[in-house]
């Protein structure tokens, strides 16, 4: 499953007080979740968005594909209770996910960090602070701030790099009261 817009627009279309899906409900999040099957299922790139170099050539198996498989979640209602069940997100370099990951932990309101490292501004041109597109992290990550009035940040003990971030965005428990 993928954490993107389209799965936090969806729960939010779902998910009421009530704990039980009524069947308008469970109709939403099924045809969400084969959509998104069919999407995974479909997908001729490999993890990251890199095309793979030679697509006619048969993927190599790694060695336990076959335990990882046997753990993937298959039906629609055990991922609706899987998310139910969440009490915590986290995201180191979540890439295209950072977003949308922080939008679903404060939906859930559960607690959750993300350490955000890449922008990708051409992918999310809605995304702007003060007038202006985030087109590099220190926007992002004050873009990021913006959600909700509580969310914390802090510098993590290593060196910044072109490509390892260390600011780290996060919220607790109690920062929902």
């Amino acid at each position: 499953m993928h954490v993107d817009d389209n799965l936090v627009e969806t729960l939010k279309r779902v998910i009421s007080s009530d704990e039980h899906l009524d069947d308008e409900r469970m109709g939403i999040w099924d045809e969400y979740w084969q959509q998104e099957t069919c999407r995974i299922e479909s997908n001729t790139v490999v993890y990251g968005g890199t095309p793979s170099a030679d697509q006619s050539q048969p993927q190599t198996k790694e060695i336990g594909d076959d335990q990882k498989r046997k753990q993937q979640i298959t039906n629609s209602s055990n991922a609706y209770d899987t998310i139910r069940s969440l009490d915590y997100i986290a995201g180191f370099h979540p890439d295209q996910a950072t977003e949308a990951a922080i939008d679903l932990a404060l939906f859930l309101k559960i607690p959750w960090s993300v350490v955000p490292c890449c922008v990708f501004p051409r992918e999310f041109p809605n995304r702007q602070i003060n007038g202006s597109r985030v087109k590099n992290h220190s926007q992002l990550i004050e873009y990021l701030c913006t959600k909700h009035e509580k969310i914390r940040k802090e510098t993590l003990s290593f060196v910044e790099t072109a490509t390892a971030k260390n600011v780290v965005l996060y919220m607790l428990s109690e920062d929902y009261d």
